[in-house]
């Protein structure tokens, strides 16, 4: 029941958004679901906090900024994100980010594309 406090209080700081975000970081880094924070239905549409009792206000803080870095962007360019882009399309972006940081050990990230293909400016470089 605790960790309903802290889902509580993540929600209310930073919205539905972020669990998109956590979803697709955790799809394309291949977390177990049973270890998983969020839960996708792509049916609906809908990103919900898992039932993990493991997960605190600080795990779901440490996943969602990972999502954010290998998006290549800022808390504050979550929302236009989400909306431009499907979870799927963020999760591929990511494991992209995923392998290319496994391939060379560096700290390269690159922006997603927008809507029209260009590249949007990448806070991380």
């Amino acid at each position: 029941m605790k960790h309903y406090t802290q889902v509580s209080r993540f929600l209310q700081k930073y919205g539905f958004d972020a669990f998109k975000i956590i979803a697709a970081y955790e799809e394309a880094a291949g977390i177990p679901h049973t270890e998983r924070y969020a839960e996708w239905y792509g049916d609906y549409g809908i990103f919900e906090p898992s039932l993990n009792e493991d997960m605190t206000y600080d795990k779901l803080l440490s996943r969602y900024n990972t999502g954010l870095k290998y998006l290549g962007i800022i808390h504050e360019q979550a929302e236009t994100v989400c909306n431009q882009f499907l979870s799927e399309q963020l999760a591929e972006h990511i494991r992209g980010q995923l392998s290319r940081h496994n391939a060379d050990g560096g700290e390269r990230h690159r922006a997603l594309p927008d809507a029209k293909n260009k590249t949007k400016s990448d806070p991380c470089l």
